[in-house]
C-alpha cells in the first residue's frame, strides 16, 4: 500500500470520503424530490462560471459557485413565479452556462491545462483548499439537516402537505437549491462538470433497491458512494484515466450488480416459497400437528389478520383525530363512550370484524393432538391437551374481533365475544386475563356494573398475568368512572397515563385526571393535571379547555387574577369562537363568590358573544336559566331553557328536569307576560300625557337600538359564514357556490355530491339546529302539537289540541290590527297609543286578560311549580281586585287546596265558608261540602282504582248494567279522577256492545276532547276516524291491558276467518324469529345480550341480525337472517328446548313470522290473531330434518391454487392431507406479543 504514502492520493482519498457524505445527504433529497434534471442543469450551467473565472483571472471554483447559485435560484424563481415551464427554464440556464463557458475558454489567451480536470475530474488537482471547501460545505449541510430534519423530510415527500402545516416550504426549497449548487461545485475537482450529476444519483439509486426509508436511504447512499469513490479512484490511478469517469463507471457497474443480485435472491425466495407451499399444502386445519399449527398460525397472521389489523388501526386513527369531546361533562375514558363519536371509523371496524371472523372460520384448529409419547404427562402437558383452540395465533383474531366491535360501539356484541374468548382460553392466564379486562370494559360502557363487578371479583381471586396488567388498569379505570368511584378512578388513571404512548390520548387522560381531582376537591393537583395537558401540545380546543379549567379550579384562592387571565383570553383573536366558554368561566368564578349579579352579566355576555350553537352554549344557557329560575324570573328562565333544550343531548342527567321546566314555563310565561303588559298599559293610561310620551319614546329608542345591533350582528355572522364556506370550497378544489344554486354548488368542479362533502353537511346540520334545535326523525317533526284525531283535510283540529296557554298567548294583549290603528310601524307614538285601554270597553277587555292570566298562572304555580306563596299572591289579587271574575268559586277551591297544603286549616275553612255563602250551587261547593270529601281525600285514589277495576271486570264479563252504574258513580264522585278517561271509554264500548253506536261515538268524542293525553285516546281517535270515513262499527270484547290483543289499526269489518286470506302462507320467503314482551317486565338489554350470546356460541357458520322494535306499550326482539320457514322453525325449536334459555325468556312470547307478514303484526292483527293463523296454517307443516342452521348461507367453491392471484389475499383453506411430522417447531415468544 505504498500509494497511500503520496500526499496527492491522501488528499484525493479524503476528498472522496467527504464528497460521499455530502453527495449522499444532498443526493437523497434530489432523488426524493425528483430534481435530477434540475441538478443536471445546474451542473452544466456552472461551466459558465469556470469560463468566466479563467477569462477574468478569478478563482474558477469561486466564480463557478456564484454562477451555479445564481442559476439554481434563477431556475427555482422562473419555474415558480414566471410563466416559463420548469424544463424550459432548466434548458435555458443549461445552454446559457455552457455557451458562456465555451466562449470564455476560447477568448482566454494561451492554453488551459486545467480544463480536462474541471470537465472530467482528476486526482492530481485535489489540493488542500479543495479539502477545506469540502469540509466546510459538508459540516454546514450536516448541521442544516440535523436541525431541520423533520421539516426537510416533510418538504421532500409532500410539499403541499408541508405547506398546509404552515412549514416554510418556499424558504426550504430555495436553501436546498443553493446547497445543491454549492455541492456540485465542491465536487468538480473529483468527478468534473460532465459527471457530477452521477455522484448525486447513482448511489441513491443503489440504496433505493434495499430500502424506502429516508434515513436509511441516506446512510446507504453515503456508504455506497464511499465504496464507489475509493474503488474508482484506485482504478483511475493505476490505469491513468480521469477520476470522475472511473468513479461513475464503477458506480453504474455496482448498481447493475446489486440489481442482478436482488433479482437472483427474489427468484430463490419465490422458489423456496413455492416449495414450502407445496410441503405445507397438506397442513389442513382439520389436523393438529406441529406443521399444521405453524402453517395455520403463519397463514392467519400474514394473511387475513394482517388486513384486518390494518383496517382496525386506520379506524382507530380516524376516531382519534375526528372525535369531538364534550368538555362540560366528565370525559369518557374512551372516545367511543360519547355516542356522537360512535359512527366515526365504523366502515374500517366493519372490515376488521369481517377479516377476524374469516380468520376464525378458516384457520381455527379444534381437534386435539394425539399423545404418542411414552413419558408420563406433566401439568403442562395436561393443560396443553385440555385446550379448546390450538392455533397459537388465533387469540389475536378473537381479540381483534372484540376490540373492533367495542370501538364500533356494539358493546353487547363485544361482551359476547370476550365472554366466549375468556372461556375458550380459560387454561391460559395471560389471554383469559386480557379477555376479562375487555369484558369489564364492555360491561362498564353499557352500565352493567353488577356483571362487571362479578368479573373483577373472579379475576382478583387469581394473580393477574403481567401481560394483562395494562389492560386491567384501563378496565378498572373505566369501571370506576361509570361507578362514580372517582377516588379509585384517579388512582388507576395515573397508571393508565403511564401506559399510554399516544400524545392526544394522553392529553385527554390528563384532562380527565384534572376533572376527577376537581371532583375530589384537590384544586392544586387538578391545576397541575391541566398544565400537563397544555404541555403535550394537543389540538387547540383541548388546550383551550384545559386553560379555562385551570382558571376555574384556582378561582377560590385567586379569583381576581383568574378573571384577568380570562379577560385576556377573551381579547385574543384566536379565541373569538370560544367566547361563550370564556365568559361562562368568568360567570362561574363570580358565582363561586356569591356574586350573582356579575355572574348573570357574564353569562348573558357569553350568550351574546357566542358564535357556535353547540353543547357549550347549551350548558351556559342551562346554568343561566337555573339562576333565573331560583330568582323567580320566569320569563328570562323560559328564554334560556327554550334555547338550551335544542342544544343539549337527551342522555344528560339533568335533561328531564330541563324539559319539565321548559314545558311548564311555556305554559306559565305567556300568562305572567300578559299580566305585566296589561299592568304597564294601564299604568301608562294613568300617567300625565308628557310622562306617557316620554315613556313611549324610551321604548322606541330602545327598539331602534336593539334592531340596529341585531342587524349588525347578523351581517357579521353572515359574512363570517360566507368566508368560511369560500375558504372551505377553495381548500377542496371547489368553486364558491352561488346563492340559490344548490345543484351546481353541491357538486362543484370535482363532481362531488353535497352529502359527500363533510364540510357542507356539517354546516347544514348546524344551521338546522340553530333554527329547529335537536329534533327526532319522526313524521310531522315541525309540528309542536299534533292532534290525536284528524277527521279530514278540511276539518279543524279538535279543541283538545289548543291549550289554555295558547289561548292566553293569543289574547294576552290588546293588539289592534294595522287597519284599525293610526300607524302600523312600531317606531311611532301612535302605534303604542292605539293599544292603550282608554275607553271603558278597552279597560274591561284588559281586565279580562289580567283575570284569566292571574287564574292560570296561579294554578300553574300551585300544581306544577309548587310555589305556593306566588300562587296565593295571584289568587288573592284576583279575588280582591276583580270581584266581577266569573270563576271566583273555582279560585276559592284552589285557595282551599293551597291552604290545606300549607297546613292552615283556619284559612281553608274560611274559603269553604265563602263558597257556601256566595256560591252555594257551585260544583266546587258541593265537592267540598260532600260528606265523603274527607274519605275521598284520604282514600280516593284507592277507591277510584277499585271502582275502575270493578268496571273493567264487569265489561269483560258482559255485565253491561254494572258498567253503566259504575260509570255514573265515577262521573258524580270522581269527575277529576285519574281513571276517568278509561271509564268513559269502557262505557262507550259497552254502549256499542248493546247496539248503541251513536252513544259509543259520543263517549269516544268526549275522551278525545277532554283527555288528549290518556293512553286510550289514540284508540278512541281511530274509532272516530273510521266512523267519519263511513265505516260501520262492530261490537266486541278486548283487553285494554293485554298487549297480545292490541291492534294499532281498528278493524271495522274483519273477523278471524279473514286472517288466513290476508296473511301470507308462503314458506320460501325470508322469515324472522320474534320475542315479544312487555318492556316494564323484561329488560331489553339483558334479553338482547342473552340471545346474542346464544347465537354466537351455538351457530358458528351463521350470523343472525338482531334488533329491538318498540311500540306503544310493548316491544319485540327480532332475530333475522333465516332464508325460509324451515330455518326459522328449527331455530325456534332449538332455543325452546334449551332449559337455560327457557328460563331467561320468561315473559316473552315466541313467534315465527315471515318478513311479508311483519307489517301486519300488531297493526291490523294482534299477536293472538297471528297465533290462531299460525296454528291453523303453518304449525301442521312438517319441517325439514336436515340441520339447516349448521350450513352456511352460501356455498363457496374453493379455487385451485393455479387460479389464485398471488397479489390478492389468500383466504382459502388447503384441505389435502399430509403425514404427521415428529419434529415440532414454532415461533419464538416475540411472535405472539
Amino acid at each position: 500500500m505504498g500509494i497511500l504514502e503520496y500526499a496527492f492520493f491522501q488528499n484525493a482519498l479524503m476528498g472522496c470520503l467527504l464528497a460521499s457524505i455530502l453527495c449522499g445527504i444532498v443526493g437523497t433529497y434530489i432523488v426524493t424530490r425528483r430534481l435530477v434534471f434540475i441538478s443536471g442543469g445546474i451542473t452544466h450551467a456552472s461551466f459558465g462560471g469556470i469560463g468566466l473565472g479563467v477569462c477574468l483571472g478569478f478563482n474558477p471554483v469561486l466564480s463557478a459557485m456564484v454562477f451555479a447559485v445564481v442559476s439554481a435560484c434563477g431556475v427555482q424563481w422562473v419555474s415558480t413565479r414566471g410563466r416559463i415551464r420548469e424544463d424550459s427554464a432548466i434548458a435555458l440556464f443549461w445552454t446559457l452556462g455552457m455557451s458562456v463557458g465555451i466562449i470564455c475558454c476560447f477568448l482566454t489567451p494561451g492554453f488551459m491545462p486545467d480544463l480536462p480536470s474541471y470537465l472530467f475530474g482528476s486526482v492530481l488537482t485535489i489540493g488542500t483548499p479543495d479539502l477545506i471547501l469540502l469540509s466546510l460545505v459538508t459540516a454546514v449541510v450536516v448541521l442544516f439537516f440535523a436541525s431541520l430534519w423533520r421539516t426537510v423530510v416533510a418538504v421532500s415527500f409532500d410539499p403541499v402537505f408541508a405547506r398546509s402545516r404552515r412549514l416554510p416550504v418556499g424558504l426550504i426549497e430555495y436553501v436546498m437549491m443553493v446547497i445543491i449548487a454549492v455541492t456540485i461545485v465542491s465536487t468538480l475537482r473529483l468527478v468534473g462538470v460532465v459527471l457530477a450529476i452521477s455522484l448525486l444519483t447513482v448511489p441513491q439509486m443503489t440504496a433505493n433497491l434495499f430500502t424506502y426509508d429516508y434515513r436509511r436511504m441516506m446512510m446507504l447512499s453515503i456508504l455506497f458512494g464511499a465504496v464507489y469513490s475509493v474503488i474508482g479512484l484506485t482504478i483511475a490511478y493505476w490505469i491513468n484515466v480521469p477520476s470522475g469517469a472511473s468513479i461513475i463507471f464503477v458506480s453504474i457497474v455496482g448498481y447493475g450488480l446489486c440489481r442482478l443480485l436482488l433479482s437472483c435472491c427474489r427468484c430463490a425466495a419465490v422458489s423456496l416459497l413455492l416449495l414450502t407451499v407445496m410441503m405445507l399444502s397438506g397442513c389442513s386445519s382439520k389436523k393438529n400437528t406441529a406443521s399444521t399449527r405453524w402453517w395455520q398460525s403463519f397463514n392467519t397472521r400474514y394473511n387475513v389478520y394482517f388486513n384486518g389489523s390494518q383496517a382496525f388501526i386506520e379506524g382507530a386513527q380516524e376516531k382519534e383525530s375526528s372525535s369531538v369531546d364534550d368538555y362540560t361533562t366528565l370525559l369518557p375514558l374512551y372516545q367511543v363512550g360519547n355516542k356522537n363519536n360512535r359512527d366515526i371509523g365504523k366502515a374500517k371496524f366493519d372490515v376488521a370484524i369481517l377479516k377476524a371472523e374469516k380468520a376464525i372460520k378458516l384457520h381455527s384448529i379444534k381437534r386435539r393432538p394425539e399423545w404418542n409419547k411414552s413419558r408420563r404427562k406433566t401439568a403442562k402437558d395436561i393443560e396443553w391437551l385440555g385446550r379448546r383452540e390450538y392455533n397459537p395465533f388465533m387469540w389475536k383474531a378473537w381479540l381483534l374481533l372484540g376490540k373492533s366491535q367495542f370501538q364500533k360501539g356494539s358493546f353487547d356484541e363485544a361482551a359476547a365475544t370476550f365472554s366466549y374468548m375468556s372461556r375458550l382460553y380459560s387454561t391460559q392466564p395471560s389471554i383469559s386475563g386480557i379477555a376479562n379486562a375487555w369484558l369489564v370494559r364492555s360491561y362498564a360502557e353499557q352500565d352493567w356494573l353488577y356483571e362487571a363487578d362479578d368479573v373483577i371479583t373472579r379475576q382478583r381471586r387469581d394473580t393477574i398475568h403481567y401481560r394483562a396488567v395494562a389492560d386491567w388498569d384501563y378496565a378498572l379505570t373505566d369501571y370506576y368512572l361509570h361507578a362514580s368511584d372517582y377516588a379509585n378512578a384517579a388512582k388507576s388513571l395515573r397508571r393508565v397515563i403511564r401506559h399510554e404512548r399516544r400524545r392526544l390520548l394522553k392529553a385527554r387522560q390528563w384532562f380527565l385526571m384534572g376533572q376527577l381531582l376537581t371532583q375530589l376537591g384537590n384544586p392544586s393537583a387538578a391545576y397541575d393535571a391541566y398544565r400537563h395537558v397544555v404541555r403535550l401540545n394537543p389540538p387547540y380546543q383541548l388546550a383551550f379547555n384545559a386553560r379555562i379549567a385551570q382558571t376555574e379550579v384556582m378561582a377560590s384562592s385567586n379569583s381576581k387574577k383568574m378573571i384577568s387571565r380570562l379577560r385576556r383570553m377573551a381579547a385574543s383573536d384566536n379565541n373569538k369562537d370560544y367566547l361563550d366558554q370564556v365568559y361562562y368561566a368568568i360567570g362561574n368564578i363570580h358565582l363561586s363568590r356569591k356574586d350573582t349579579l356579575n355572574a348573570i352579566a357574564a353569562y348573558e355576555k357569553g350568550v351574546a358573544k357566542a358564535t357556535r350553537s353547540g353543547i357549550e352554549k347549551g350548558v351556559l344557557l342551562l346554568t343561566l336559566g337555573n339562576i333565573y329560575w331560583q330568582r323567580e324570573s320566569y320569563s328570562d328562565a323560559r328564554r334560556c331553557y327554550g334555547e338550551a333544550i335544542g342544544l343539549l343531548d337527551r342522555d344528560r342527567p339533568d335533561y328531564d328536569v330541563l324539559s319539565h321546566r321548559s314545558q311548564v314555563l311555556d305554559e306559565l310565561v305567556p300568562h305572567t307576560d300578559a299580566i305585566h303588559l296589561q299592568d304597564s298599559l294601564q299604568s301608562l293610561v294613568a300617567m300625565p300625557e308628557a310622562e306617557r310620551n316620554a315613556a313611549i319614546d324610551r321604548v322606541i329608542d330602545a327598539l331602534k337600538k336593539k334592531e340596529k345591533e341585531e342587524r349588525r350582528r347578523q351581517q357579521t355572522l353572515e359574512a363570517e359564514q360566507q368566508e368560511g364556506i369560500q375558504s372551505a370550497m377553495s381548500g377542496t378544489g371547489q368553486r364558491t357556490p352561488k346563492p340559490f344554486a344548490a345543484p351546481s354548488a353541491a357538486k362543484g368542479e370535482s363532481g362531488v355530491w353535497y352529502f359527500y362533502n363533510p364540510m357542507a353537511v356539517s354546516q347544514g346540520k348546524t344551521l338546522f339546529q340553530q333554527q329547529w334545535g335537536r329534533r327526532e326523525n319522526i313524521d310531522d317533526w315541525q309540528r309542536v302539537n299534533r292532534t290525536v284525531l284528524k277527521m279530514d283535510s278540511d276539518d279543524t283540529a279538535s279543541s283538545s289540541d289548543v291549550s289554555s296557554s295558547d289561548v292566553s298567548s293569543s289574547d294576552d294583549s290588546l293588539s289592534i290590527s294595522p287597519s284599525d290603528s293610526l300607524s302600523s310601524t312600531p317606531y311611532t307614538r301612535d302605534y303604542y297609543i292605539a293599544q292603550l285601554p282608554f275607553t271603558p270597553e278597552q279597560k274591561e277587555a284588559s281586565d279580562a286578560v289580567i283575570m284569566d292570566a292571574l287564574y292560570n298562572s296561579g294554578v300553574i304555580f300551585k300544581d306544577k311549580l309548587d310555589n305556593l306563596p306566588l300562587a296565593e299572591k295571584q289568587f288573592s289579587r284576583l279575588l280582591n281586585h276583580y270581584p266581577q271574575w266569573q270563576r271566583a268559586d273555582e279560585t276559592l277551591y284552589h285557595l282551599f287546596l293551597l291552604y290545606s297544603r300549607q297546613n292552615a286549616p283556619d284559612r281553608a275553612s274560611e274559603c269553604v265558608s265563602l263558597l257556601e255563602r256566595h256560591y252555594p250551587e257551585s260544583q266546587w261547593t258541593q265537592l267540598l261540602t260532600d260528606p265523603h270529601f274527607v274519605e275521598n281525600a284520604r282514600f280516593g285514589v284507592h277507591i277510584e282504582d277499585s271502582l275502575y277495576a270493578a268496571t273493567y271486570q264487569a265489561f269483560k264479563d258482559d255485565r253491561h248494567d254494572d258498567v253503566l252504574a259504575n260509570a255514573l258513580i265515577s262521573e258524580t264522585r270522581f269527575p277529576q279522577g285519574a281513571n276517568r278517561a278509561k271509564v268513559i271509554f269502557i262505557k262507550g264500548m259497552t254502549l256499542l256492545n248493546s247496539g248503541d253506536a251513536s252513544g259509543c261515538t259520543a263517549e269516544m268524542q268526549q275522551v278525545v276532547e277532554k283527555y288528549p293525553d290518556s293512553e286510550v285516546t289514540p284508540i278512541a281517535g281511530m274509532i272516530l276516524k273510521g266512523v267519519h270515513e263511513g265505516r260501520r262499527l262492530h261490537g266486541g270484547k278486548f283487553d285494554i291491558g293485554n298487549l297480545w290483543t292490541r291492534r294499532t289499526t281498528i278493524s271495522t269489518a274483519a273477523t278471524d276467518s279473514a286472517v288466513s286470506d290476508t296473511l301470507s302462507v308462503e314458506r320460501q320467503l325470508p322469515y324472522v324469529f320474534i320475542l315479544a314482551f312487555n318492556p316494564a317486565e323484561v329488560t331489553s338489554n339483558k334479553l338482547l345480550f342473552a340471545i346474542g350470546k346464544y347465537n354466537f356460541t351455538h351457530f358458528m357458520v351463521r350470523s343472525f341480525d338482531m334488533r329491538i322494535e318498540e311500540t306503544e306499550g310493548s316491544a319485540r326482539l327480532v332475530v333475522s337472517g333465516f332464508l325460509n320457514y324451515d330455518e326459522a322453525a328449527q331455530y325456534a325449536r332449538r332455543i325452546s328446548s334449551d332449559k337455560d334459555m327457557t328460563t331467561r325468556l320468561q315473559g316473552c312470547r315466541r313467534l315465527v313470522v315471515s318478513e311479508a307478514n311483519m307489517p301486519l303484526l300488531g297493526t291490523r292483527y294482534s299477536y293472538d290473531d297471528y297465533d290462531r293463523f299460525f296454528i291453523r296454517t303453518l304449525a301442521p307443516v312438517k319441517v325439514s330434518t336436515e340441520s339447516l342452521l349448521n350450513l352456511p348461507e352460501t356455498i363457496v367453491v374453493a379455487e385451485s391454487p393455479d387460479d389464485i392471484d398471488s397479489s390478492d389475499e389468500s383466504d382459502y383453506q388447503q384441505e389435502s392431507e399430509s403425514p404427521d411430522e415428529s419434529d415440532t417447531f414454532d415461533f419464538d415468544e416475540d411472535f405472539y406479543r
